[in-house]
């Protein structure tokens, strides 16, 4: 069944930018064209699009230097300060709050590392085909960058509210960092206890869960654990695993 893990996020230094990150969010990369990242990009240079988005239209692979300037401007916005990598593991909740037909919506999620599982073992299920040319794309980036720059969009069945009742602790309070984005209220907190982070992985485990967006990402996720593996072992001397050998620094 399904593994869930925290994980040291790289994310955009809220203290720095100000809490209110409205400038620097982008929609998911696919739905983009070239007016939209120049839109995005008009609105801050550091918007997020300049690195998830390298190549247009993201519908094959670019030419290898697109991808390394985007792994160059990672790099020099961690160096800046404009991104930092978060100290300890920690798991994400992520609120999108919207109205719809006169409406208030919250739609509530978190953010978390899940182990890899071919869709055959029937734990990460899909819904749609996928093809070769996007993941291409992703897996030059991901091969580039060393990141996940975009998350896959899950759906797991819990009658009982167990793991939104266990987030509600923390969501309760002020969020760490906020921004709007056509109309969406984004909010995200941090939740790096670790007794509270091993309540949310027990009550996650044993779930399905079901891709609503993101099947090329998660192919591509595969192709990318596949392509790892086949390389030499770590400085720890260990082929790459779930969770991440502790061995080695990490890359950013």
């Amino acid at each position: 069944m399904v593994e869930v893990t925290p994980f040291r996020a790289i994310r955009y230094d809220e203290r720095k930018l100000g809490g209110d990150l409205s400038d620097l969010l982008a929609p998911p990369y696919d739905v983009l064209d070239p007016a939209d990242k120049a839109a995005l990009l008009s609105r801050s240079d550091r918007n997020i699009v300049a690195v998830d988005l390298p190549h247009l239209p993201p519908k094959s692979a670019g030419p290898p230097e697109v991808y390394e300037a985007a792994a160059r401007r990672l790099q020099q916005w961690l160096a800046e300060g404009t991104l930092v990598r978060e100290a300890t593991a920690a798991v994400y909740p992520y609120h999108q709050i919207f109205e719809h037909e006169g409406r208030r919506y919250t739609r509530r999620m978190f953010i978390a590392c899940v182990r890899l599982q071919p869709f055959s073992a029937g734990v990460v299920l899909p819904h749609e085909k996928t093809f070769g040319g996007p993941k291409e794309d992703r897996l030059a980036l991901m091969k580039a960058t060393g990141c996940q720059l975009s998350a896959i969009f899950g759906l797991y069945s819990d009658p009982a509210d167990a793991v939104g009742s266990a987030l509600a602790s923390v969501t309760a309070s002020a969020p760490r960092a906020v921004g709007t984005l056509d109309g969406v209220e984004n909010r995200l907190w941090v939740i790096d206890q670790p007794q509270l982070v091993d309540q949310i992985v027990r009550l996650m485990a044993g779930r399905r869960i079901y891709i609503a967006d993101g099947h090329h990402r998660y192919g591509t996720a595969l192709m990318y654990r596949d392509w790892l593996a086949s390389t030499p072992p770590c400085q720890g001397g260990e082929p790459v695993r779930f969770p991440p050998c502790r061995t080695c620094p990490p890359k950013f």
